[in-house]
């Protein structure tokens, strides 16, 4: 949790994070916003300090933007509001977007677009849809995946169930994040075919960034072993994916259909540099 505080500590040490990854070749860098929420921030009694804490986290990731002279966007994280990856705790639809409305009032000026990340149900991405909205500002929409590869979410809906749900209003961009590579390979082939399904979809970019653990979210969730999800020779003596191993599973998302590729959990600056320098070889 001391990395939401982190921002106004430390904000040093969060701008040279995200220069790192700007220096890397990255065109998108997030907001250190993930546990910004009222939900994470009660238990410290901090609510009210919510606007400031924004404020420093948009000022932290534009003073690395800066520092380059190439256009590199800023997206404002809006995250699970309530216990991440379990669908059960997601809250009232309205409150939802009361919730997240105040969290766009205070990074809309100052971010370029809209990430709502590590969502679990299409419920979740229609309330931070509606709450960014009057922003104007591009919404893009990352759902995590169950690890088995079958393109479900966490909270249970399939990949096409939870796109039918959007299709009214789709996000400029669909991802799937925060679970392993191959489970994202799944969930763009599967996006794909749904998009063709509705013509609602035209345009909207599809993409993805895995997590670099060996042991995936759903063994860490559940603590049994699920046989198929990594491959034990792409990662080192810590369980870390290799750069190289971590490019060939995002050049698949690309060969899949994926405009946009990045890295969540465990992938750092040398994984992005190397893909960087390989797509920008394409």
């Amino acid at each position: 949790m001391s990395a939401m505080f982190a921002n106004v500590d430390h904000p040093e040490l969060v701008t040279s994070v995200h220069a790192e990854y700007v220096d890397a070749g990255v065109d998108v860098v997030t907001t250190n916003t993930f546990t910004l929420t009222p939900y994470a921030l009660a238990p410290f009694a901090r609510e009210g300090e919510l606007a400031t804490l924004l404020h420093a986290a948009a000022r932290c990731a534009s003073d690395a933007v800066a520092s380059t002279s190439r256009s590199v966007l800023i997206a404002g994280c809006l995250p699970p509001l309530g216990e991440c990856y379990k669908a059960e705790c997601v809250g009232d639809a309205n409150e939802m977007v009361l919730t997240y409305s105040a969290i766009c009032a205070e990074l809309a000026p100052r971010v370029d677009l809209f990430l709502a990340e590590t969502l679990t149900s299409s419920t979740e991405v229609i309330a931070a849809r509606k709450a960014a909205g009057p922003s104007g500002k591009p919404f893009w929409a990352s759902l995590t995946l169950k690890d088995e590869c079958n393109a479900a979410l966490r909270g249970g809906e399939t990949v096409y169930a939870a796109l039918a749900a959007l299709k009214m209003k789709p996000p400029a961009a669909i991802l799937f994040n925060c679970c392993a590579p191959q489970a994202v390979l799944a969930g763009v082939r599967a996006a794909r075919a749904a998009t063709r399904s509705f013509e609602s979809f035209e345009g909207t970019l599809l993409g993805g960034y895995a997590n670099g653990f060996q042991v995936t979210t759903s063994e860490w969730l559940s603590g049994k072993e699920t046989a198929g999800c990594t491959a034990a020779h792409e990662y080192d003596n810590h369980g870390i994916i290799s750069p190289a191993a971590y490019r060939e599973h995002a050049l698949s998302w690309v060969k899949a259909g994926a405009g946009l590729v990045g890295g969540c959990c465990g992938v750092g600056p040398a994984h992005l540099r190397e893909l960087c320098a390989t797509l920008r070889r394409l």
